[in-house]
Formats: structure tokens, sequence, C-alpha cells
């Protein structure tokens, strides 16, 4: 699980670990950490997201009857997880 903070993070909101089903533009994961300015996604299966690729994420939440859908520009990528930095509308 990636919950460690490391001296050169660059963030500038902190980060508070969860565990949420997401889907996104092109594949699924989970949310592994959350925070005001973005989050890190664990993928499932292939993550072919690009750098700089805005996407779309979709956070459904049982018993609500809306998901959380927010904008978001990939900030990195990894084979198996992303982080991605939220865009405001």
């Amino acid at each position: 699980m990636f919950n460690a903070l490391y001296e050169s993070d660059r963030r500038m909101h902190s980060r508070t670990a969860c565990d949420l089903r997401a889907e996104l533009d092109d594949a699924s994961g989970h949310v592994r950490n959350f925070g005001k300015g973005g989050a890190l996604i664990e993928t499932t299966g292939k993550n072919e997201a690009k750098v700089g690729q805005e996407i779309f994420m979709t956070i459904p939440f049982k018993g609500r009857p809306n998901d959380l859908i927010l904008k978001a520009r990939v900030a990195w990528t990894r084979s198996d997880c992303l982080g991605v930095t939220f865009l405001k509308e």
C-alpha cells in the first residue's frame, strides 16, 4: 500500500489513507489516499493513463443516490497506480 509521504513530496495539501472503489475513463481501481489537491489510485488490470491526460474519476457511495464525479489530470503514472491532481470546473 502507498501511504508513505516522502521528504521529496511536493504536495500542497495533506492526504488521508483510504480504500474507495473508483472508475476512471479507461481503468478501474481503488483510491489509496485522498486529499484536497489530488489522489493516488491503485489500478486493477493494465494502467494506460498518460501524464497530463484529463480524466473523470467516479466514486460510488452505497446508500447515496449520486456518485461523486471528479475531473482530474494525471500527474504521474506507474504500471499499477497513478497520481492525479483535481481540476476545478
